[in-house]
């Protein structure tokens, strides 16, 4: 998912009312230009930490952990009994290591899954309790607030994820504002 925030320098002043997918030649363009970004930013933040992800075995087993628990509530002391530590040492391990804090992290988990539910075909009502949300009403309000549009539109996006830096294949004749 890429997001453009509208307050940034540069970017139209015509803001849309819903999620636009980006044709390929601009996914293509786009990708291109966040590579170098995303290579620097790994370097940079990887050394101003000081658990790096790829060398504490707890960030692949929370991975693993947290992939099963967004079927259910996800509790901030199971997190941290699943990597051995207290809960308040988990929350700033956690911090420290993905950058932001734990809940966030499992909103944005859930917002992904919600997003990869409803470009799959199901109605926002499957997507919200599939991802872990109450209702469609909270998965909206959650989505609202992230990305400033609503969920809806994506039920026809094509979403492909086949590693963390590769923008999607979007379908022809869909463009960009």
């Amino acid at each position: 998912m890429v997001f453009l925030d509208p307050a940034i320098a540069g970017l139209r002043t015509s803001q849309p009312t819903s999620a636009v997918p980006l044709t390929e030649i601009q996914a293509a363009l786009l990708e291109g230009h966040l590579q170098p970004w995303m290579q620097d930013l790994e370097l940079s933040t990887s050394q101003d930490r000081p658990h790096r992800r790829a060398e504490d075995p707890r960030w692949a087993s929370l991975l693993d952990w947290l992939d099963q628990a967004l079927d259910g509530r996800v509790r901030v002391e199971d997190a941290a009994a699943a990597v051995g530590l207290s809960s308040s040492r988990f929350m700033h391990w956690f911090a420290g290591v993905a950058g932001l804090p734990f809940r966030a992290y499992v909103r944005w988990l859930r917002l992904q899954r919600g997003v990869r539910v409803l470009a799959g075909g199901a109605t926002l009502t499957e997507a919200a309790h599939l991802a872990g949300f109450a209702d469609s009403a909270h998965l909206t309000r959650t989505f609202v607030a992230t990305f400033g549009v609503r969920p809806a539109p994506l039920r026809t996006a094509r979403i492909v994820c086949a590693d963390r830096t590769a923008v999607p294949p979007i379908p022809e004749g869909l463009g960009l504002l």
